[in-house]
């Protein structure tokens, strides 16, 4: 569940992300039992970096599909890509 989305605006009846909204904990990465060989962590916060350079909720750019996600605490060596649309009734382009 994400955190600091939009407050006043909701998709499918969902707070709105935009790009200073995170994901607390990453998911998908728990095999690994010391961390990451480089960055020494996993199932940490997810950072989106990108967001629609024409769309903006509450002042913020919307995120949207296939915009870059920083993974594991914004670790420039876990370059991550929001693949699967959360909802798909609203659809934004970048």
């Amino acid at each position: 569940m994400a955190v600091n989305t939009a407050v006043n605006v909701m998709f499918s009846q969902r707070p709105v992300i935009h790009k200073m909204s995170e994901i607390p904990l990453s998911s998908g990465d728990e095999a690994g039992t010391g961390g990451g060989v480089k960055s020494g962590v996993f199932i940490q916060k997810a950072t989106f970096t990108m967001g629609a350079s024409k769309v903006t909720i509450e002042g913020q750019q919307v995120v949207y599909q296939s915009a870059n996600v920083a993974h594991n605490g914004a670790s420039f060596n876990i370059p991550g890509v929001q693949t699967a649309p959360s909802q798909s009734n609203v659809m934004v382009t970048p």
